[in-house]
């Protein structure tokens, strides 16, 4: 799965933060937006094996980013997909 997902811009360090951090399930959820001023890419293989995702926010005309790429394995990429698929539910 390839999916953008978008977050109020104000939350963009703290996204970043989450995201960094260790994942499990008393993380609270993100909110994803229709649109917003942070976008979080995501990629999530079909059995969960490997992740990747990058944080982009908004400037004039484009998103740029403002984190590196981060890539999961094993267990940490299992965590990031149950999270996103709860954030998404939000």
């Amino acid at each position: 799965m390839r999916k953008s997902y978008y977050i109020a811009s104000e939350k963009n360090q703290i996204t970043k933060t989450i995201l960094e951090g260790e994942l499990n399930d008393s993380v609270e959820a993100l909110q994803f937006l229709e649109q917003g001023g942070t976008r979080l890419d995501v990629l999530i293989t079909k059995d969960k094996g490997f992740a990747a995702w990058q944080l982009f926010h908004f400037v004039p005309h484009k998103y740029e980013p403002v984190s590196k790429v981060y890539t999961l394995t094993g267990p940490p990429a299992v965590q990031f997909a149950r999270f996103i698929e709860r954030s998404s539910k939000v």
